[in-house]
């Protein structure tokens, strides 16, 4: 059987047990898209910033933000994977090589990234509207709300690009964890 589609069937089968993992890398990734959305609004960052100090705020933040989410991220794979060690073991003693495990587990991380990306952005869009909208009404900024785009490419793309970069460490991880063991 092709490992994508056991990936893909091991999903089905414990989701139950992916679950709270799926969800709970969709909050981050909200929490995430939400703030990088933020920090390439325009509209926003010219009403309330004038000598950049909200731009290197944001900076900051953005770097202690990708810091926490990849010590999140790398933390729960772990987790996951001690629970499964059983099932990994299984594997092993059925005759699967410690690579083909590898891409077992490297597609299902890519499978849940991709559905908590999705989630996240989604979720991530309409936390960031409400966000900016909270800000103008406290701050009586006078934002046309119709000029904060629901979407922003630029977000979207730093976003993915981050979680590209997640699952490679996932990645590396996961291949430490096997060839260690």
């Amino acid at each position: 059987m092709n490992t994508f589609f056991m990936a893909i069937k091991n999903l089905k089968k414990n989701f139950s047990f992916y679950s709270l993992y799926l969800i709970s890398v969709a909050f981050v990734i909200t929490v995430f898209f939400a703030f990088t959305s933020f920090s390439v609004n325009t509209v926003m960052l010219e009403k309330i910033s004038t000598d950049g100090r909200v731009e290197t705020m944001c900076t900051v933040i953005s770097i202690f933000l990708m810091i926490f989410v990849l010590f999140y991220m790398t933390y729960s794979n772990r987790f996951f994977l001690r629970r499964r060690t059983k099932e990994l073991g299984i594997y092993a003693l059925m005759g699967y090589r410690k690579a083909t495990i590898l891409s077992l587990l490297t597609f299902e991380n890519i499978v849940i990234c991709f559905g908590a990306s999705l989630i996240g952005i989604i979720c991530g869009a309409f936390v960031h509207k409400g966000i900016v909208f909270l800000i103008s009404k406290l701050l009586n900024l006078g934002i046309n709300n119709s000029e904060i785009q629901l979407f922003n490419l630029n977000a979207i793309m730093k976003s993915v690009g981050f979680v590209f970069v997640v699952i490679l460490i996932l990645i590396i991880s996961n291949s430490r964890f096997l060839y260690k063991a």
